[in-house]
């Protein structure tokens, strides 16, 4: 910089009624005052003679510098009648003192600046401006500028008049573009709320940074947002700056590298990082001046890192890179543009402030256009995606049905050999074992038989779901297959509490259905009930409207139910319902899934209906019994913040129709009542509901020990006199209630011991006593009968050509036959006779006090039954099997039941050597008697 006094005179401003700038053609003096060497005095006296230096122009620009500058601009008043308007058109100046005479020749001092709070300003303006009344017609204003940032000074002066008219108009243009943006930023923030996409968030922040940074440079920030926070405002732009590079780096990296797709992308996010740390860094080491300079230096570097990111990522062929380097060039030739109008290396004119908002503008548009195209190019690839993974998922499940199938054939045979070893070793095929090694292989046993209900489960499963299952559509005995069906299951259940009651007539309509799938369904659905029922009775039934081709067939059980909410779980394929919160039945999930299927196969519907329990939170119910309603109210309002739910009734016909539809754990029974007593109607109660399954409390104001008396044998639990304690009726209550409790508690254990005693002893297959449940029953039998010397027989029984069954077959024809052999055996045989499956596809049937004579009838009868049974089988013809019987006579000869069953197995093999289907028997120790 060159200091010297211009030996030329300035052009003067011309103040007149005009609407142009009066600056536009005027010269003023300045000095920048490096060394602080001079004051007002200075200035205005010239006593010391300030080198002032000539400009050219109503602009300059000194770049950034923390020295004032001395600014001397003559004029004259052409209209003294006007009042005109100075305006320093860079509102980030620091500081600014104004000295001017009037036209009285007084001196008239102003200041502003962001030094000063924006409410001291003389004019509320977001530009600084000074209003120039009363000037000399001629004369000088003298000017004082400081400031930390950039040193851009551009003079301007209008009429008052036209600067009011023609502001408004300027300052609509400045909240257009703010509302652009903010309407850029809230519609990005609302896209990431809706997609969860960070990179609109980004975007979003960095918007907002942007405009901050141009509210504030323009000066609007500091006149709306924070007008008297002072510091902030001298400091605000470098770290809204620093942000804005920090978000602006973010949002590059994760809109044009949301997928990793170049290191080099990486590299330069971490570089960029490292400028605004450095930056950070000289913010508290160096005068604020010189950090400003660097802040420009790094602004320049992240606006050519960030454009080198969108190359790369364009090279890489991520499309919307184009319109991101098209949108992101235009922004960062205008932010580069004022960075280097900052730093004085561009002159300014009355458009340069404007650049940067048409730069910004621009890009949002692009931008936000960039991020649809990244929307769309998404969907598409979601779409094609999961296109691609349902496809993928059809072809895996098709492969996993297959791998079932499969899988499930290939089991079975080596689970049958499984099982077989395992019950063959129970029986002491091996000779003794251990007490451990029994449990052992029990469990073995045991686990082999669930698994070999499962993988049957599994097999109809898949034929179902294929389409494959076929059906063999006959007229049937409803009433027939149903009696067969509970037959077994009564044979089979645990608990003496229940009973299974068949209502179907004798003369039902026959159905037009598959016989072994109706009998399938009926199992499956009765052992359901069973399983849920812990007393009661559960009941099979039959209807059919007038005028329909439909039957149907209905079960009623007295079982815990359901929630309304999990009906229709029960029958999705693999879901097993939670019955309470500590109790969860065994099972594979499928039994209920096939009999849907089964049903709707034959063109069928099944629907649970009728009453379903809603789960209470272990409420407990309660039902009050009385005439007076002031004493059902009375125990009512004692009850009513207890956790139960109550249920009243006026009378004792009443109380028990509730009773018969619901499910109450207690009763409290009035006894004085018209149409029935309370004595009556715990008789009648009683008929139905044990003392454990319903507890009933009798209420009356008589006290004497014959009532008591009374109300005991009637059936009640317990008796209480009116008037009656509160705290009496909760004690009583609750002790009712804890020994109803720990009754079911009982109950329940006594049911799983006797169902494990029924696993422990029962072949899964058929039904029937499995080979160490025989022979410890037979023993028994065969003992009593040799002290009481009355005659037994003992037949073996074996299916003729078995293996060829299974092979030819398949193991589910193979087990149905054993079915089959075992409903015959359980018709042909006296409820004393003791049946068992001996192992594979033998038999074995002990018949006490029975004479030779009788056996060959049993044993005969047996073989023409198994001679009528025949499978059909789709374009086959029907399958048929045969029976070997061997048998062994004694009455009382054969000390050793050993001898009676290798006796038997011998004439059994006799008989399969001689042709099969006939019978070989053996009779007081005597061999080869002829055969049958």
């Amino acid at each position: 910089m060159i200091f010297f006094a211009s030996p030329l005179l300035s052009n003067k401003v011309i103040f007149e009624k005009s609407n142009r700038n009066f600056f536009e053609n005027a010269e003023f003096s300045y000095f920048l005052d490096l060394d602080t060497q001079f004051d007002w005095n200075d200035h205005i006296q010239n006593k010391r003679k300030i080198p002032l230096q000539l400009n050219n122009g109503s602009n300059m620009n000194l770049g950034h510098v923390n020295r004032p500058i001395w600014i001397k601009i003559p004029y004259t008043v052409k209209d003294p009648n006007e009042t005109y308007i100075l305006k320093l058109g860079f509102p980030t100046l620091s500081e600014v003192e104004l000295k001017y005479k009037n036209e009285n020749d007084i001196w008239i001092s102003k200041s502003s600046g962001r030094k000063y709070p924006h409410t001291q300003w003389e004019l509320n303006n977001r530009n600084i401006v000074f209003s120039l009344n009363n000037l000399k017609q001629d004369g000088e204003l003298y000017l004082r500028i400081k400031t930390f940032s950039g040193l851009l000074i551009s003079f301007s002066a209008f009429t008052e008049t036209f600067f009011y008219q023609n502001d408004p108009t300027l300052l609509g243009i400045e909240f257009a573009f703010i509302g652009l943006l903010c309407g850029v930023a809230f519609y990005n923030f609302f896209l990431w709320i809706v997609i969860k996409d960070k990179v609109y968030i980004l975007y979003s922040c960095y918007t907002i940074s942007i405009l901050i940074y141009i509210s504030s440079m323009s000066g609007i920030a500091y006149q709306y947002i924070w007008p008297t926070s002072v510091d902030w405002n001298l400091y605000s732009n470098s770290v809204i700056v620093t942000s804005a590079g920090i978000f602006a780096t973010l949002f590059t990296v994760n809109f044009l590298d949301s997928k990793g797709r170049s290191k080099k992308i990486r590299k330069l996010q971490y570089f960029i990082y490292s400028i605004w740390i450095v930056c950070s860094i000289l913010f508290f080491s160096i005068e604020y001046g010189q950090y400003l300079k660097c802040q420009k230096i790094a602004v320049l570097l992240n606006s050519i890192c960030l454009l080198s990111m969108g190359i790369l990522s364009l090279a890489k062929g991520f499309g919307p890179a184009k319109l991101y380097l098209v949108s992101w060039g235009i922004a960062l030739s205008s932010i580069s543009y004022y960075a280097l109008l900052l730093l004085g290396f561009l002159p300014e004119d009355q458009f340069s402030h404007l650049i940067i908002k048409l730069g910004i503008s621009t890009e949002s548009i692009f931008l936000s256009i960039a991020l649809a195209s990244k929307v769309n190019g998404l969907q598409l690839s979601i779409e094609k995606n999961f296109q691609k993974y349902k496809e993928e998922n059809t072809r895996l499940n098709k492969l996993r049905e297959e791998f079932l199938a499969n899988t499930s054939h290939e089991i079975k045979t080596p689970l049958h050999g499984m099982v077989g070893i395992a019950e063959s070793i129970l029986d002491g095929s091996i000779g003794k074992i251990s007490p451990v090694i029994e449990m052992n292989i029990d469990l073995i046993h045991k686990s082999g038989k669930r698994l070999s209900l499962l993988v049957n489960d599994i097999l109809d499963s898949t034929r179902l779901k294929h389409g494959v299952l076929k059906l063999n559509i006959k007229k049937v005995d409803l009433y027939q297959v149903s009696t067969h069906v509970i037959s077994l299951l009564e044979r089979s259940k645990n608990n003496s509490n229940i009973r299974i009651a068949n209502l179907i007539p004798l003369d039902a309509p026959l159905l037009l259905c598959d016989e072994n799938r109706i009998q399938q369904i009926l199992f499956n659905i009765l052992s359901n009930s069973i399983k849920f029922t812990d007393f009661g009775m559960i009941s099979l039934s039959f209807s059919q409207e007038l005028d329909s081709e439909k039957a149907k067939i209905s079960i009623h059980d007295t079982g815990r139910g359901i929630n309304k909410a999990d009906i229709q779980k029960i029958f999705e394929r693999f879901d097993q319902l939670e019955i309470d919160e500590c109790l969860k039945y065994q099972g594979n999930g499928l039994g209920l899934t096939i009999t849907k299927q089964l049903v709707e196969l034959q063109s069928g519907t099944i629907e649970i209906s009728e009453l379903v329990r809603e789960k209470s939170s272990e409420s407990k119910r309660i039902l009050i019994v009385d005439d007076e309603d002031i004493n059902i109210r009375l125990i009512y309002n004692f009850l009513s913040r207890k956790n139960c739910e109550i249920d009243t009734a006026k009378n004792g016909k009443e109380a028990l129709e509730k009773c018969y539809s619901n499910i109450y754990d207690l009763i409290l029974l009035d006894v004085m009542m018209p149409i029935m007593s309370g004595y009556e109607v715990c008789r009648e109660l009683r008929k139905r509901f044990n003392s454990s399954e319903l507890k009933i409390i009798l209420l009356t104001a008589r006290n004497q020990s014959d009532d008591y008396a009374m109300g005991i044998s009637a059936g009640a639990n317990d008796f209480l006199s009116k008037p009656f304690d509160k705290s009496e009726l909760f004690a009583r209550i609750q002790n009712l209630l804890e020994l109803n409790a720990a009754t079911k508690s009982i109950l329940a254990k006594e049911i799983q011991l006797k169902e494990a005693m029924y696993l422990a002893n029962t072949d899964e297959l058929t039904g029937l006593r499995n080979r160490r449940s025989f022979l410890n029953s037979a023993q028994i039998e065969w003992e009593a009968s040799l002290q009481k010397s009355v005659p037994v027989c003992l037949l073996m029984l074996d299916i003729d050509q078995f293996k060829s069954l299974n092979d030819n077959y398949g193991h589910e024809i193979g087990d149905l036959f054993l079915k089959k052999v075992a409903e015959v055996l359980h018709f042909s045989t006296r409820k004393k006779d003791i049946v068992g499956r001996y192992g594979g596809e033998e038999f074995i049937i002990f018949l006490p006090n029975t004479d030779f004579d009788t056996g060959i009838l049993v044993a005969e009868r047996i073989r023409k039954a198994m001679e009528k049974i025949e499978i059909q089988l789709e374009n086959e013809s029907p399958i048929k099997r045969t029976l070997s019987i061997g048998i062994s006579h004694s009455n009382g000869e054969i000390e050793d039941f050993g001898k009676l069953i290798k006796y038997a197995d011998d004439r059994l093999y006799l008989a399969k050597k001689k042709g099969r289907n006939r019978i070989q028997f053996l009779s007081g120790g005597k061999t080869d008697l002829s055969g049958t």
